[in-house]
């Protein structure tokens, strides 16, 4: 692979031959995260990006909030994402980039509000029907019942 970014540095795969990595992720260290010579990018463009990479973030996030895990591609996409806004952002500058990025903010801030939602709000255990409140998403009976998630 010739030049990638530099903010997908140590975001490379599992290799006997280096230290442990994470997953390969289409676009960030694979074959297609190859830098292109001779294109430039406009500042439209680049708001554009860093709204794509800000839902990476915030999807990830948002799985570790709901289900108390993260897969190793959404760790990674995540990883570069919050990179490469800090690298746009010198581009752009702090105020241009926030309000680009204002209307993914405040998708993902009202999910988080419904997801805060969904833990507050007693559901009935499938086992014995006893209301209580889910530490995940997709818990479906109470503490005191067997349950395999």
């Amino acid at each position: 692979m010739d030049q990638v970014a530099h903010e997908a540095e140590d975001l490379g795969w599992l290799s006997a031959a280096r230290p442990p990595r994470i997953a390969l992720v289409e676009g960030v260290n694979d074959a297609s995260s190859e830098l292109v010579e001779d294109f430039q990018v406009t500042r439209y463009e680049l708001k554009v990006l860093a709204r794509q990479y800000l839902e990476d973030v915030k999807e990830s996030e948002f799985e570790y909030a709901a289900y108390q895990q993260a897969g190793s591609t959404e760790t990674t996409k995540s990883m570069f994402g919050m990179r490469r806004l800090g690298s746009i952002e010198l581009v752009l500058g702090e105020d241009v980039l926030a309000k680009a990025l204002a209307p993914v903010e405040e998708k993902w801030r009202r999910r988080f509000v419904d997801l805060k939602m969904d833990f507050a709000t007693p559901v009935k255990c499938e086992e014995c029907g006893e209301e209580f409140y889910r530490e995940v998403l997709y818990q479906v009976t109470c503490d005191g019942c067997p349950w395999t998630p």
